[in-house]
């Protein structure tokens, strides 16, 4: 009997609230992620920026840029979207543990995040012939180091706001 009740009060410590509002707060903090891995060899990124695919080997020749290093390139901004989940992951715990709210919310939120990301990857894998370097023309801004920047930092913004926000937390507090 002792075994249900622990299961019902369980049940009840789910936060729907919660898992949204941290879901949603979770996108940002990976697109800022996305966005700034792009920095890691500045090279590259210019090269990417032009925008030319018939002469991108020449460029990265002349550049002295070896496959290794696309293909390093290449995975950190492919798995960068994991360091602005782990920083919205650990937000959400934070969050939770500051206003009592139980840490399975936050877990329940960030395992949503990697299934729809997943399922994302998925579904675009056939959308993108030109494999991970044609989605940076994908983004909705100016091609620039700036805009990258400034798009960055209004998304970190835009998550720390969703994460930080007396109204927010008042809504997720109401169950």
């Amino acid at each position: 009997m002792e075994n249900i009740s622990n299961k019902q009060h369980s049940i009840k410590r789910l936060n729907g609230r919660h898992i949204l509002v941290h879901f949603i707060a979770a996108l940002p903090f990976i697109y800022a992620s996305r966005l700034l891995a792009y920095f890691y060899d500045i090279r590259q990124f210019k090269i990417l920026m032009k925008g030319n695919f018939k002469d991108m080997i020449e460029e990265l020749q002349r550049e002295k840029i070896t496959a290794a290093e696309v293909v390093g390139y290449s995975s950190f901004v492919n798995t960068a979207w994991w360091w602005g989940l782990l920083v919205a992951f650990f937000l959400s715990l934070w969050m939770a543990k500051r206003w009592h709210g139980w840490w399975i919310n936050s877990l329940i939120a960030t395992i949503l995040v990697c299934f729809v990301r997943y399922l994302y990857s998925f579904l675009q894998s056939g959308i993108h012939p030109g494999g991970w370097y044609s989605i940076i023309y994908k983004y909705p801004m100016q091609k620039s180091i700036r805009s990258f920047i400034v798009v960055a930092i209004l998304c970190v913004g835009a998550g720390c706001v969703l994460f930080f926000s007396k109204r927010i937390n008042a809504f997720i507090a109401k169950t």
